[in-house]
């Protein structure tokens, strides 16, 4: 068999070859596994009376060149520091109407540490999902930038990219109000042609995007044929929110969230396989942490965005650290498919052992082999054998374990 990177072949590359290491066939109830650790308090309550600070962002103590390779000077900074003072507004509920952005400062701007290279934009926090609920609880001095609240980060999203609600239309879509929605489970989808509504007119809805839905028989004309009928959030003229029927192909979505199962933790890691690295979001795909919680949004979780606050959030973790390599390798023996691996900046699914060797599926950069830096830069199969940047290997390099999954 082809070998890809070192240790595996072509047949690991699918979610039935490490299924069968499932003994945990459990379908969890999501509610019981999210109230198990919520309470660690790396999530944000959007509610009327909640507490909303608003802490301004240092400026970075190292340089940054823009995306044409300019320095961002001094008196750039100064500009942006200026548009980035929020002006305080009451708390206002609103959802995203597409994929958007979530920056540090109130600027279009991105910022990389290295000239001519377009990786990690460091005034990039993460990115938000379609109709995903956000509290407005200020604007930048230009009134172009919105400072608000997801449930995992705060910070400036573009205004045009907000439609604001009341807060009875913003309860109405919790999910914990029952509403039915479609799940996206393709990499990414698009809306079917609609030539009576340019709003919804082959919009591209991302991976994990949870968007209600509508009874619609026919639509536009075109009768409900292997369709999911959904409902996408549109801004008026005025801000305000409104949601249009479109149909998505049903063979991209699920209607409900998936069970939540290390079975479909393994189906959904598996669809992205070789999806492109993306930091915070960029290029509308995922980095490492937000791999691991899109697959588990999907499953009617949500986790915090970074690593460190997942890590933490773990019910019953398995600490690594002070552990021999022998050690890890026999906790590892007793871990499942589905369960996750942190380690300092990163997290990875582990899939199980083939042959003594412990595999992980995740979303990486780069590997070191033989002193040189291999660039991945995508979602991929790798044995944790391999070498990280600091010349540990990514097993030695491991802090803890577990599941989010809870009875």
């Amino acid at each position: 068999m082809k070998q890809l990177l070192p240790g595996v072949t072509a047949d690991m590359l699918r979610a039935e070859f490490w299924s069968s290491q499932i003994t945990d066939n459990f379908v969890y109830d999501s509610s019981v596994c999210q109230s198990a650790w919520v309470r660690s308090s790396h999530l944000y309550e959007l509610s009327p009376d909640a507490t909303y600070d608003i802490a301004p962002a240092a400026r970075p103590s190292t340089t940054l060149y823009d995306r044409g390779g300019g320095l961002i000077d001094d008196e750039q900074w100064r500009a942006i520091e200026h548009n980035s003072q929020v002006w305080r507004v009451p708390p206002v509920p609103g959802f995203t109407v597409l994929a958007t952005a979530l920056r540090r400062w109130a600027t279009p701007v991105e910022g990389f540490r290295i000239p001519d290279t377009a990786e990690f934009d460091r005034l990039l926090d993460t990115t938000l999902h379609t109709f995903e609920p956000v509290v407005i609880v200020g604007a930048s001095q230009d009134r172009n930038w919105y400072y608000v609240y997801s449930r995992t980060y705060h910070g400036f999203v573009c205004a045009r990219k907000i439609a604001t609600t009341d807060w009875s239309t913003f309860a109405q879509y919790k999910p914990s109000q029952g509403f039915t929605v479609a799940v996206v489970t393709a990499p990414h989808t698009i809306t079917a042609p609609q030539p009576y509504d340019a709003a919804v007119m082959a919009r591209t809805v991302e991976f994990a995007a949870v968007l209600p839905t509508t009874d619609s028989h026919s639509l536009g004309n075109q009768l409900n044929l292997g369709h999911a009928p959904v409902l996408l959030p549109v801004r008026r003229a005025d801000g305000t929110l409104e949601l249009h029927p479109a149909y998505l192909p049903a063979t991209d979505v699920h209607v409900g969230c998936l069970g939540l199962s290390r079975a479909n933790c393994l189906s959904l890691g598996f669809s992205l396989l070789y999806q492109r690295y993306g930091w915070g979001g960029r290029l509308g795909v995922h980095d490492c942490s937000s791999f691991v919680m899109d697959i588990y949004r999907a499953m009617g979780v949500q986790l915090p965005r970074d690593t460190r606050a997942q890590e933490a959030s773990l019910p019953s973790p398995v600490s690594f650290i002070e552990l021999t390599e022998a050690e890890r390798i026999e906790c590892l023996t007793r871990m499942q498919p589905g369960d996750v691996l942190y380690m300092p900046g990163h997290v990875m699914m582990y899939l199980g052992m083939f042959e003594g060797r412990p595999y992980v599926l995740h979303d990486f950069q780069s590997y070191v082999d033989g002193g040189i830096e291999v660039h991945v830069n995508q979602v991929m199969v790798s044995t944790l054998d391999i070498q990280t940047s600091q010349g540990k290997t990514y097993l030695s390099a491991l802090t803890t374990g577990g599941a989010f999954m809870v009875r």
